[in-house]
């Protein structure tokens, strides 16, 4: 169930099951069970009127769903220490730690190569073997430091 099952009566749904005051956006599973995203109708500044809020038993449900899909210890201290930016894709300590993955994984990949180069330097073959593990190395070379 997702937002597309959303009732577009200002009631609405009343044959789901639930009071009619209140609305199902979606269920989501966790290891502990579903946890449904309720809405609340509530009355509006007008008399008589009547609006749709987030369900107080689906606020009560936030520290719950934070501690199995937020950004974990890591997400939340890295947030409090760089500031943030707008328009950017990615929240700033997402940024850093991104970045930090290629920089690790690039220092991976030339050790790797490094490795492998003077593996085959000091590989003791004769003369009309040398040629092939040149291009091996080559070879070898391009796909650790270029593979994705």
């Amino acid at each position: 169930m997702g937002p597309e099952n959303l009732s577009i009566e200002p009631t609405g749904h009343l044959d789901d099951g639930l009071p009619s005051y209140r609305d199902r956006v979606a269920t989501i599973n966790t290891p502990d069970g579903p946890v449904d995203i309720l809405m609340q109708r509530v009355p509006g500044d007008k008399k008589g009127d009547h609006i749709w809020k987030v369900s107080n038993r689906t606020v009560m449900e936030i520290p719950r769903l934070y501690e199995l899909y937020g950004y974990g210890e890591l997400g939340d201290k890295l947030s409090t220490l760089i500031p943030e930016f707008k328009g950017l894709a990615f929240q700033p300590w997402q940024m850093v730690v991104l970045i930090g993955i290629v920089v690790v994984a690039y220092l991976i990949a030339w050790f790797l190569t490094w490795l492998g180069s003077l593996f085959l330097k000091r590989s003791k073959s004769s003369r009309s073997e040398q040629r092939p593990l040149r291009i091996m190395e080559t070879e070898l070379s391009e796909v650790v430091i270029f593979s994705p």
